[in-house]
């Protein structure tokens, strides 16, 4: 298969994602629901324009990526605007200078794979894995193994066989029975080819009246200035197992501390993901530390927590909240938060999650 616009200027379609409300676990514990429908256009070498036509906010608490709330995301192939319909505020950022490197912090690369849609040879990485019948229509199917969140799972691309166009693009659990549980689903429609786009839909200029949003809305919600390369503060506290912990003499460890709150759902999503990192480098010299931000009467129920989900990394807990020390040292605003700290005692990522922290853990472990 060649790229979509190979061979052709530009192109328009229809990006229909629908997917499974997700437990603690990341298991899917619902029926795909509609997240959100997008019509999209795009011209080579770079512009895109992307209208959000539905969004369901319903799965905010359990996606933090793809549920962002623009109206409006386009780029002129060297920067990258993106409208917020809920209080008429842009951002204005650096765009990929090619449709094949397209990223968004908005999650519109994971809804468009933009590295099947817009790549010069977007099946040369999978396999082909037989036909499928798709709304009448013959469908080529291809797959390969896939990150989605942190999770290891299989992505299947459906390329009608007449036109060569991606029907649908869909994400499968990758458990070792059968059958393979859908988790995200977008389905494409409405292609066309070469149509006439006018260059103003390209332009990455804020309409009238819409306002920048202010610099505190783009501070991330940590310490300032907080990056690799910095040392951590001193971290010395009872565990919640008992005994004390202690950072200093952590030297020569990779060390995750985890920030986190039961009451947070995606702290709870993602301490699992932490789990298989544990699992799977805890031999190799990763140590996980704990920081629960619960209030001070849930000890009984974080201790229960620990013990029912064999979360077995040391845990701290001293009921501050957010105005723990450590917490406060750090001054995080928002959960979950994590540093990872090398080997050397330095620290070597900052407020990581899915593939990005098990590259920083896997480097520093291996």
């Amino acid at each position: 298969m060649n790229s979509i616009l190979h061979g052709c200027d530009s192109v328009s379609f229809i990006a229909k994602d629908l997917r499974a409300s997700l437990d603690d676990r990341g298991e899917p514990c619902a029926p795909l629901i509609i997240g959100q429908t997008l019509f999209v256009q795009a011209q080579r070498p770079g512009r895109i324009r992307i209208e959000d036509v539905t969004i369901n906010e319903d799965l905010a608490g359990h996606f933090a990526i793809g549920t962002s709330p623009y109206g409006l995301l386009v780029s002129d192939g060297g920067t990258r605007l993106e409208l917020r319909k809920t209080d008429n505020t842009f951002l204005l950022h650096s765009a990929a200078s090619t449709l094949d490197a397209l990223t968004s912090e908005s999650g519109l690369a994971e809804v468009l794979s933009p590295d099947v849609l817009f790549a010069n040879k977007p099946t040369d990485a999978f396999q082909r894995a037989g036909d499928e019948t798709l709304d009448t229509l013959s469908a080529a199917v291809y797959t390969r193994t896939h990150t989605y969140y942190g999770l290891v799972t299989e992505q299947r691309v459906y390329l009608d066989k007449q036109t060569r166009l991606p029907l649908r693009i869909a994400v499968f659990s990758r458990e070792d029975t059968e059958p393979k549980v859908e988790i995200q689903r977008t389905n494409f429609s409405s292609w066309t080819l070469d149509p006439v786009l006018p260059a103003t839909a390209f332009l990455a200029v804020p309409p009238p009246g819409a306002l920048p949003e202010s610099d505190a809305d783009s501070t991330p919600p940590y310490l300032p200035g907080l990056q690799p390369g910095g040392l951590p503060f001193p971290l010395r506290a009872e565990t919640v197992q008992g005994g004390e912990i202690a950072l200093e003499l952590l030297k020569g460890k990779v060390v995750l501390l985890d920030f986190w709150a039961m009451w947070c759902a995606p702290s709870r999503h993602e301490i699992f993901r932490v789990k298989a990192l544990y699992d799977a480098y805890h031999a190799q010299g990763l140590e996980v530390v704990g920081i629960s931000l619960d209030p001070e009467d849930s000890r009984p129920e974080l201790e229960a927590y620990l013990r029912n989900n064999g979360l077995l990394w040391p845990q701290l807990h001293d009921g501050g909240e957010f105005d723990s020390p450590p917490a406060s040292a750090y001054q995080i605003a928002s959960i979950p938060f994590n540093l990872v700290i090398g080997r050397d005692g330095v620290i070597a990522g900052v407020n990581l999650h899915g593939e990005e922290l098990e590259a920083a853990v896997r480097l520093g472990a291996l």
